[in-house]
């Protein structure tokens, strides 16, 4: 199995001690998978979760590890809210994977201690960079930002810049793919649906209490995932560029499923298909030719 997008944030939680009186605080790791990467179909899957102490390279490789000894081949991009470790730790476990840091994280970081009078013209110079078209215009509104601002706030611009090579790995792709991987708000949206079940609850006596409470949860939330990203042929057709190398073989073999099921569904119309597959451009790149 390779998987497009990795998706991770925590959920705090408690947990009784054996002695009963005092709680110790735990957290749980869900691990949210955006695509399985089967032409053209991209879903989201819950790969599992985890309770562990704190955040460490040591546990994220464990949990890493535990992915690849299931099956997982290859994680593509892997989006997270900048968790301690687990740039070290994925680059153990699979050495080829993107990180790209969760944006929206990144900005509430920067704006948390800014003055409220200062906030709006602060917001609107960091959104030169995060909105910039390229990489080097993103540095260039930040080295801006940096001469407008470091007096002041001199914390921001250095947090961005240790952690540029994190927050910057969307630039090189294109704006159906930036939307795609520049936050975890998904894995957000999962987390608040799993906090609603575990807030009515001040403490879990075991570890097993909490997972089997939150799978139960789990399975009633991805019941209703059942929607379809509808830019999913744009976004295909540049990832199947950059990762080219690393693709599947069976994916020329589900593209011929898939066009067979374009086909009948514009109602055996040929040239309304062709004319949805040339939107892409994908095909021509790759040196497919379409004749109907």
């Amino acid at each position: 199995m390779r998987i497009l997008v990795t998706a991770n944030t925590t959920i705090r939680t408690k947990l009784r001690t054996t002695a009963g009186t005092a709680t110790a605080a735990k957290i749980c790791e869900p691990v949210l998978a955006m695509s399985r990467f089967l032409f053209p179909v991209t879903g989201k899957d819950v790969l599992g979760m985890w309770v562990g102490e704190n955040e460490s390279a040591k546990f994220w490789a464990t949990v890493l590890n535990g992915l690849r000894n299931r099956g997982v081949e290859d994680i593509f991009i892997a989006c997270t809210d900048n968790l301690t470790g687990f740039d070290t730790a994925i680059h153990a476990v699979f050495p080829e994977t993107e990180i790209q840091n969760c944006m929206i994280h990144q900005l509430r970081n920067s704006s948390k201690y800014v003055s409220y009078k200062d906030l709006k013209a602060l917001m609107s110079d960091l959104k030169a960079v995060y909105a910039a078209v390229d990489e080097q215009a993103a540095l260039d509104a930040l080295e801006t930002f940096a001469q407008n601002w470091d007096n002041k706030y001199p914390k921001i611009a250095k947090s961005w810049r240790e952690n540029w090579a994190n927050l910057s790995t969307y630039f090189k792709y294109p704006q159906e793919v930036r939307r795609l991987i520049y936050t975890t708000n998904t894995i957000e949206g999962f987390n608040r649906q799993l906090r609603k079940v575990t807030k009515s609850k001040s403490v879990f006596p075991t570890d097993d209490s909490l997972l089997k409470m939150l799978y139960l949860a789990m399975m009633d939330i991805t019941k209703k995932w059942t929607g379809r990203r509808q830019d999913w042929i744009r976004i295909h057709a540049q990832l199947s560029i950059y990762f080219a190398e690393r693709l599947p073989p069976h994916i020329k073999t589900a593209l011929v499923l898939y066009l067979f099921g374009l086909y009948t569904k514009f109602g055996k119309d040929p040239k309304a298909v062709k004319e949805l597959l040339d939107s892409s451009g994908w095909f021509r790149s790759c040196g497919y030719v379409l004749s109907f």
